[in-house]
């Protein structure tokens, strides 16, 4: 029971796979661009994306924040519409 109840704990505490941690803080999907830079402050790179979208002629502009995460990995946050539509680590 014991073990069980430490497995638990764990599992609570660990960030998901889609979330990005800032101090206490986690940057989810849906997250408004506005409350990740109070979070996470400013990113160290922008980048403008253009994707291909149905209806749209000159497609679908996306954003991506890239934030270092230690020596060689990198959070990113991409961003559409002013809010999180994804967010993935990199290694480098």
């Amino acid at each position: 029971m014991k073990r069980l109840m430490i497995v638990f704990v764990c599992l609570l505490g660990a960030s998901p796979l889609y979330a990005m941690r800032c101090g206490n803080d986690l940057v989810l999907k849906g997250d408004i661009d506005i409350s990740v830079l109070e979070r996470c402050g400013d990113p160290l790179h922008k980048t403008v994306l253009k994707v291909p979208c149905a209806g749209i002629e000159d497609g679908c502009t996306i954003i991506r924040w890239a934030y270092r995460k230690g020596k060689r990995h990198y959070d990113m946050v991409y961003i559409s519409g002013g809010r999180v539509i994804k967010v993935e680590t990199e290694a480098k």
